[in-house]
């Protein structure tokens, strides 16, 4: 027969103290590159910048072939 044992507020409260205190400890990288990936994977984009970009780098425009440009055609 399993037992089933009820934990106390304090015992509750334990595990999320201990992640709390794991999120404020320093982060060390190994280098810049890593550091700025780690930044980029937990800060949102504003949705302004985002839109900003997604049509700084939409589609480019049509442009004549080389061999037209370099004739006049």
């Amino acid at each position: 027969m399993k037992r089933h044992f009820r934990l106390n507020s304090r015992e509750q409260e334990q595990p999320q103290v201990q992640e709390h205190l794991a999120q404020s400890q320093p982060l060390e990288f190994a280098s810049p590159e890593l550091m700025i990936r780690h930044d980029c994977l937990h800060t949102p984009v504003p949705p302004d910048i985002e839109k900003k970009l997604i049509k700084s780098v939409g589609p480019l425009p049509a442009t004549l072939p080389w061999w037209r440009r370099l004739l006049r055609l």
